[in-house]
């Protein structure tokens, strides 16, 4: 899920999550699928530095200013710093490095049609697990997505 890159609204949904402890930011993009899908309305509320666990979706900004809603696959050390690595579910590769002070929040509902679906559901919480240790389960969904955009192209559906 990315928004496009605008640098005053990363600081301006900074100010609102510091300001109320969360936002609500309505879904672009594929990135995610099929946990977020287009138009899905994502509530993240603030996090703090060691409560950021593998698995979750963080809500950051990217060097170019970009707001991403990506999966937190794991912490590096570089430099005496420490840097965390997000990727798409449907993603093949990872994101850039990024750093605590880019991190704007951790995602803690989806809205689907009317139902939201928090985080903390046992049916989510083994989707993340299994998003973190089977690689395979992205490319796969990357083909399906790679696929499904094909036949859109020429016209029929999945």
């Amino acid at each position: 899920m990315k928004q496009k890159n605008d640098a005053p609204l990363f600081i301006f949904v900074e100010q609102i999550i510091h300001k109320k402890g969360w936002i609500e930011i309505p879904a672009h993009g594929s990135s995610m699928y099929p946990l977020i899908r287009e138009g899905n309305i994502c509530r993240f509320h603030q996090v703090q530095h060691k409560k950021i666990r593998k698995g979750d979706v963080i809500l950051f900004h990217s060097s170019s200013g970009e707001l991403i809603a990506h999966r937190l696959h794991t912490f590096v050390q570089q430099q005496d710093k420490e840097l965390y690595l997000c990727k798409g579910d449907s993603n093949l590769g990872m994101d850039e490095p990024i750093s605590f002070k880019q991190i704007l929040g951790v995602l803690y509902s989806i809205r689907k049609t009317r139902k939201d679906i928090l985080m903390t559901d046992l049916r989510i919480a083994l989707w993340s697990k299994a998003m973190v240790t089977l690689p395979f389960l992205s490319r796969g969904v990357n083909r399906y997505l790679s696929r499904k955009k094909a036949q859109a192209t020429r016209g029929t559906a999945i």
